[in-house]
């Protein structure tokens, strides 16, 4: 009898948690862009325990599932033009296209660029730009609770309560 395997979700390594971790707990205007719907639904728990902790505004683009309640305090909208070109470090959450260069502008030349996903560089697509400065291997649900106890002691009280504030 035939037996088939089945591929696994390949994880994230210690350098690329470390490396994402550092760029977010340092940024000031940080951004996450969810993207991908079944994974993100999926991860939805952990996506809003991370950016609520970290005071992260969240944009859902182009998605079909809601990761957040449009009542949630992270949430900011569906657009990620406001925001991502105040951002200084942008997490992207299984997202192909994160934005829309001719219709939303890109982010600052100096802000950092996480892509995190299970292809977080969808290699599969043959022509793809967008920056990436940490690549991060996996899904939202199993990284982001990594990137958060690495976070751990770096991010700054008053960090995050003008994040806070200024969403």
């Amino acid at each position: 009898k035939p037996r088939r395997g089945f591929g696994t979700v390949p994880g994230p390594t210690a350098a690329q948690i470390e490396s994402a971790a550092e760029i977010l707990a340092k940024a000031e205007r940080p951004l996450i862009i969810a993207q991908g719907a079944a994974r993100l639904a999926a991860s939805a728990p952990a996506i809003a325990d991370f950016a609520e902790r970290f005071a992260v505004p969240v944009v859902e683009f182009r998605t079909n599932v809601n990761v957040l309640s449009t009542e949630h305090p992270m949430l900011v909208g569906f657009n990620p033009l406001p925001h991502l070109k105040e951002a200084d470090a942008v997490l992207c959450l299984e997202a192909d296209t994160p934005w829309i260069p001719t219709q939303h502008g890109n982010p600052p030349d100096d802000a950092k660029v996480i892509q995190l996903g299970v292809d977080p560089l969808f290699q599969r697509i043959p022509i793809r730009s967008f920056p990436c400065d940490v690549a991060v291997t996996g899904t939202p649900a199993l990284t982001l609770p990594l990137i958060a106890k690495a976070m751990e002691g770096r991010t700054k009280r008053e960090v995050v309560e003008a994040r806070r504030a200024r969403i």
